[in-house]
């Protein structure tokens, strides 16, 4: 697919070499081109041949250009066409075209059963797709806005109910959301529509020291800005004008800790302490090791025993049988597992035909993703400023944000809920500013957030979520603790 210096044992071992590759490797636009030759005439593999070595070697995937020596790309750079040896390299590419064909799905006699001849994505149609993600992540958001505002589901206000007043309702409303994402989220993995194990949570290099320190300071953070990024979104669309402040501030913070100048501290430091697993910190695949056929049995299993134990112990309360935290929790849960299905089973396209690699569409990280409000939110402040820039779209982390806050502010505007509300006093204002501050560094350093990592992450059975999970718990009792001191000291 690019130019070689003579066709010669060279030339014969990169053919080779990319015979050897998977078929998913070759560029549709290659295969399409060059299907037809092991059923026609020379002259028309000639065609063919003649029309890929035109083409661009930047339209070659990055598995396909992986397979050939760097001396054979093209001497005036990765743009450069193949039209300066296109004599030397003819016999070469039409043995790899015809080859292609033959070893295509449709003829390989080892090809999975069903449809193996699907036609390519064409640009429109990604984008609509695309679109139907974003637009079904935005409509599940708001349906979670207004659950979750209906329910008062709040990660911050369980941790103080149960170290203030000792009532455990709220928090088994959200260990009942768990479970249910859980049990979810593995039913996907193991019957393989979506493959967990290429989240960012399940990654093979555990940052057990970013997800530590990072939950430590959202933990604190959230308690001092009166609740995580997901209140901070139902508030806002309550109407509370702190809100407003913190959503900026933690979208700020959370930008530079991604790209700024806590992002080279970050890096610099916390992220440099790791553990490499090698297959991955999900506990199905860490069990499992290098037996890749046990791993759908042991999610089965793994998921199916967590997320049924977390029911057990969230529902052994009467007070948790009740209507509304049972819609709080199963509204949750089901929401993380339907954006898991949305973003690693519809948006999965294994050819873009914009990059001719896989993608997921609408995320992010160009990996399956679920709810998470601290990333996204400064990703929603970004498309604010450059609007203009084409390049900057409304992704499926933006659109959960404004579906959150959107869904809120219907369900407070229909019940009479929505007030204006503004801050005390300059110690309040203070400890939101610095609240604020803490969740969109410690936020992206963990990670995610109550969401992200409590529920999303953990019903990825991640180990770096169980560590965050606990750090994030930790700092928000030590934030209500320094909190009752502050008002003993003003007493």
């Amino acid at each position: 697919y690019t130019r070689f210096d003579t066709v010669n044992l060279r030339s014969e071992v990169m053919l080779r070499r990319s015979i050897a590759a998977p078929m998913a490797t070759v560029p549709r636009g290659l295969r399409r081109s060059c299907e037809t030759t092991a059923s026609t005439s020379s002259r028309d593999c000639d065609a063919a041949v003649a029309a890929c070595s035109s083409a661009p070697f930047s339209s070659a995937t990055t598995a396909m250009r992986a397979n050939f020596p760097s001396s054979a790309e093209p001497a005036s750079g990765p743009n450069s066409t193949c039209s300066t040896r296109r004599q030397t390299t003819h016999q070469t590419l039409r043995r790899l075209s015809c080859v292609s064909a033959m070893l295509s799905p449709q003829r390989r006699s080892d090809a999975p059963d069903g449809p193996t001849d699907l036609m390519p994505m064409t640009p429109p149609e990604v984008i609509q797709l695309t679109h139907i993600v974003v637009g079904s992540v935005f409509l599940i958001s708001a349906v979670l806005g207004a659950v979750m505002s209906r329910t008062d589901f709040c990660t911050m206000g369980a941790v103080s109910d149960v170290v203030n007043l000792g009532d455990w309702t709220r928090m088994r409303m959200w260990l009942c959301a768990i479970g249910v994402a859980i049990l979810g989220t593995q039913a996907l993995a193991a019957t393989g529509l979506i493959d967990t194990g290429r989240s960012l949570y399940a990654s093979p290099r555990l940052l057990w020291l970013s997800h530590l320190a990072g939950g430590l300071m959202f933990g604190f953070g959230m308690v001092l800005a009166s609740g995580c990024g997901t209140k901070t979104l139902l508030r806002l669309g309550a109407g509370n004008l702190k809100s407003l402040v913190v959503f900026i501030v933690m979208g700020l913070f959370a930008y530079m800790t991604m790209r700024g100048v806590f992002g080279v501290w970050r890096v610099a430091t916390l992220d440099r302490v790791a553990l490499d697993l090698g297959v991955g910190q999900d506990l199905p695949r860490l069990i499992a090791g290098s037996d890749a056929a046990a791993v759908p049995a042991l999610r089965a299993w793994l998921g199916g025993l967590a997320g049924l134990a977390l029911l057990v112990i969230s529902l052994a309360s009467s007070s948790m049988r009740a209507a509304s935290p049972l819609l709080g929790a199963i509204a949750v849960g089901l929401g993380v597992t339907a954006v898991w299905a949305l973003s690693g089973h519809v948006g999965y396209v294994q050819e873009d035909p914009r990059t001719l690699e896989e993608s997921f569409l609408g995320s992010q990280s160009g990996r399956p993703e679920s709810l998470s409000f601290v990333a996204p939110v400064a990703y929603t402040i970004e498309l604010a400023m450059l609007w203009s820039d084409q390049s900057k779209t409304v992704t499926l982390g933006i659109a959960s944000v404004l579906g959150m806050a959107a869904g809120s502010a219907l369900y407070a505007l229909a019940t009479g809920r929505f007030r204006w509300e503004g801050f005390r006093g300059a110690e309040d204002t203070a400890n939101h500013l610095v609240g604020a501050a803490l969740m969109g560094v410690g936020g992206v350093t963990a990670l995610g957030c109550t969401i992200g990592q409590g529920i999303s992450g953990m019903s990825t059975l991640a180990i770096g979520s169980f560590i965050a999970l606990a750090a994030l718990m930790a700092g928000a009792v030590a934030g209500l603790r320094y909190q009752m001191w502050r008002v003993e000291q003003m007493v």
